[in-house]
């Protein structure tokens, strides 16, 4: 599975189309009794680019509390990941906070295995030019990368040790939430409405007109989650694979959560996946944790 010289590998399958299996579970979801729209469509490379935008918002402190975590606690972390360990970061973005966790990894002198994972392919070769640049090829951190998500994390490790370094935001504060989280105008506004967009731009034509849409979106104090989605301003009829579906006036369509988890929520969450919770790092405030 190594490869030192930062090939990208295509995870797809050998579908012609990377949006064949996107449709039906789009029309499944639209169709139930509680509507909803996978995630997944608002990560394509428009998605990134807004999300990255989100990122530098002085309102969204939650890349602000990951880097800060990293940049105090990056040789406690790395001291964790054993030599000539494999590390996979799912999701991996622009990168920006993975450089703290190899350079000290490199300080500690321990040869690993790098892999990048993410959905779109041309985000990613971007992203790591400059990893490839830190960290040579004959160093010590061996940068490659791989396209789409991998399925099932639990059962691809088990015949393995493996462990997870997971970003939780423990924030409960509803003013920070919601400016962080602001749905009716800035980045995350315009992140969101990327999931409809998204959508428009699969083989089937628009599907969603945005003037019938507005982002509505709250925390829920039972699953302690921020839930994000689409609420028609008026009755909307939408046409997609041959499939008519109307929805009322004020219809929620979900497509995003982010949970807002304790240490004690993130252990219980941990055990109840088969996980044990064996070291904690968090900001100044407390309120987010890796």
């Amino acid at each position: 599975m190594a490869n030192h010289h930062g090939t990208i590998l295509d995870l797809r399958g050998q579908h012609d189309d990377p949006h064949v299996d996107l449709r039906p579970s789009i029309v499944r979801g639209l169709q139930q009794t509680q509507p909803e729209l996978p995630s997944i469509v608002m990560w394509d490379e428009v998605g990134l680019n807004c999300y990255e935008e989100l990122c530098h918002h002085p309102a969204y402190y939650l890349r602000r509390a990951e880097v800060e975590i990293l940049s105090q606690h990056a040789t406690s972390i790395a001291q964790t990941i054993p030599a000539n360990a494999i590390v996979l970061e799912l999701g991996c973005g622009s990168l920006t906070k993975t450089c703290l966790l190899l350079s000290a990894l490199a300080a500690q002198d321990k040869p690993i295995a790098y892999y990048a994972l993410d959905l779109v392919a041309s985000t990613l070769e971007d992203s790591l030019q400059s990893l490839r640049t830190a960290f040579p090829a004959e160093g010590l951190v061996q940068v490659s990368g791989a396209v789409t998500f991998l399925t099932s994390c639990r059962r691809a490790c088990s015949d393995v040790p493996c462990s997870f370094i997971v970003g939780v935001d423990g924030c409960r504060d509803e003013e920070r939430l919601m400016a962080a989280y602001n749905m009716s105008q800035g980045p995350f506004h315009a992140f969101m409405c990327n999931g409809l967009a998204a959508v428009n731009r699969l083989p089937w034509g628009t599907v969603f007109e945005p003037g019938r849409w507005q982002v509505r979106g709250g925390f829920d104090p039972i699953t302690k989650m921020m839930r994000f989605g689409h609420m028609t301003v008026q009755p909307v009829t939408v046409q997609l694979d041959g499939c008519s579906i109307t929805f009322g006036q004020g219809t929620w369509i979900k497509q995003l959560v982010s949970g807002k988890w304790t240490t004690d929520d993130v252990r219980e969450v941990a055990e109840s996946a088969g996980f044990e919770l064996s070291r904690c790092w968090a900001d100044e405030t407390g309120s987010y944790g890796e």
